[in-house]
């Protein structure tokens, strides 16, 4: 829960120094979706094992604040975004038992933009993500059970999203990112199995922004 606030402070804190410059700078809205492909890597016990990639989605809003000039190249972009996270491996203390999960995500990207082009821009900054809830279902033997992992995960975690944007027509977009998290997703001492679970993605979506 402190995690949360911490950042619900920061972006609190982001939005008000936005704001003090409003006067000189200039706002578009927007809005997003699309798929993202899931990585995942599980360590137990000092080995390693990595997961089957598996599709999610995601969808949410956008503000792209141009300093000074909209004509500015440099660019930066807030976005809230809820994301659907699904990943799948082998449990690690038992080859026969395969894991799914799925995690519900607030993600919300702080992006630092370049236009190279008038159509193309360079993407790059942290991601602030909250972990909403997550459940999982375990299958051995033919023999399924499912479990609420909200106590399992991290409340709160910082990531990376570095990428590029392109735009097709007028207001249209389309967006690619890397999107790695930082450190394990599940809690040291009470995680799954007492494992530690590490999660990227690659993510492409369409966007429109007014």
């Amino acid at each position: 829960m402190k995690k949360i606030l911490v950042g619900a402070l920061a972006c609190c804190g982001l939005f008000l120094m936005t704001s003090s410059v409003k006067a000189q700078t200039s706002f578009r809205f927007g809005i997003k979706a699309g798929g993202s492909l899931n990585y995942s890597k599980i360590k137990y016990d000092g080995t390693t094992t990595s997961g089957d990639s598996r599709f999610g989605f995601y969808g949410g809003g956008l503000i792209e604040m141009s300093p000074s000039d909209p004509s500015n190249p440099f660019k930066i972009q807030l976005e809230a975004l809820y994301s659907r996270v699904n990943f799948r491996y082998n449990d690690p203390k038992n080859s026969t038992s395969l894991a799914n999960l799925s995690l519900n995500q607030l993600n919300v990207p702080i992006l630092a933009k370049l236009f190279v082009t008038p159509r193309f821009s360079l993407n790059l900054g942290p991601t602030l993500n909250f972990n909403l809830s997550g459940k999982g279902t375990l299958e051995t033997n033919g023999v399924v059970t499912e479990k609420k992992h909200m106590t399992d995960f991290k409340s709160f975690q910082m990531g990376l999203a570095a990428g590029g944007t392109y735009y097709i027509y007028k207001g249209f977009f389309v967006d690619a990112r890397y999107t790695p998290l930082f450190g394990s997703v599940t809690e040291t001492a009470d995680g799954l199995d007492d494992a530690h679970l590490k999660m990227n993605a690659i993510k492409i979506g369409l966007g429109f922004k007014f």
